[in-house]
């Protein structure tokens, strides 16, 4: 089971930055890069979870031991991405850390390592755009209404006074 975007936006507003994650737009975008939004994924390097991480690892850092249950994988991995970002000072070596390794937090040479967070910094805009959706600007409004007034029945006067207040005029 796949969380919804509805379900992603919740997890992300009243969780992660809750929690202050310090990248939660980066967070949510690794974990749909990695489980696609699966709670209880699995994953062939014994990572799980929709945050996909070793449970051993999660309970010698963490102390939390389910990392299927989706409250448990979140408060988790969220605290070893804390710990990794006061340790290593940025979030590409906090992802480094967390998804390669605490030898990798600073390799910034590997292909693989750099190609991982090449593609969690593209799925920003994509995962802002669920957790945070931009509000609708003055032109988008105008827009939406010339198109209205095209295809329905003229209301001249009030179009054009909300036009002009809208524009400002």
């Amino acid at each position: 089971m796949e969380l919804t975007n509805a379900q992603l936006k919740l997890l992300y507003q009243s969780v992660i930055k809750q929690l202050a994650h310090p990248d939660p737009v980066g967070y949510i975008a690794r974990a749909l890069l990695e489980t696609g939004g699966d709670p209880m994924y699995y994953g062939a390097d014994d990572r799980v979870g929709f945050m996909p991480i070793d449970p051993w690892v999660a309970v010698e850092q963490t102390g939390i031991s389910n990392m299927t249950d989706l409250n448990d994988n979140v408060m988790a991995t969220v605290m070893v991405d804390k710990i990794n970002f006061k340790k290593y000072g940025s979030i590409d070596s906090m992802i480094r850390a967390f998804q390669f390794g605490e030898n990798e937090a600073n390799n910034d040479q590997s292909v693989k390592i750099n190609a991982f967070i090449k593609s969690v910094n593209d799925t920003r805009s994509s995962v802002l755009e669920i957790v945070e959706p931009r509000m609708a600007t003055l032109k988008d409004v105008i827009t939406i209404l010339e198109q209205s007034i095209k295809s329905s029945e003229p209301k001249p006067i009030v179009t054009r006074f909300v036009k002009q207040v809208l524009e400002g005029v």
